[in-house]
């Protein structure tokens, strides 16, 4: 018998509903002016797509945001729901 060693879920869109529109608008706020090019409905890009796939973590992702809007960005700016 085989062991699992890991179990991938696809929340997005599959297991649960993610306002595309309310997110794109919410990172334009904070300065997020490509938002909507970033945040796209099927694969998410650059430092969206880093923290969407595991490769940094929220942290990472928090750092990669100010840099990219220019200003320091709170955790709870980063956090978007």
């Amino acid at each position: 018998m085989a062991n699992i060693k890991n179990i991938v879920f696809d929340l997005g869109g599959v297991i649960m509903t993610i306002d595309r529109n309310r997110a794109v608008k919410h990172f334009e706020e904070i300065g997020v002016k490509d938002a909507a090019q970033l945040i796209d409905p099927y694969e998410q890009k650059g430092f969206f797509l880093d923290v969407e796939s595991g490769k940094v973590d929220a942290e990472g992702f928090r750092r990669e945001l100010s840099a990219h809007v220019g200003k320091e960005v709170s955790i709870e700016e980063a956090s978007y729901g």
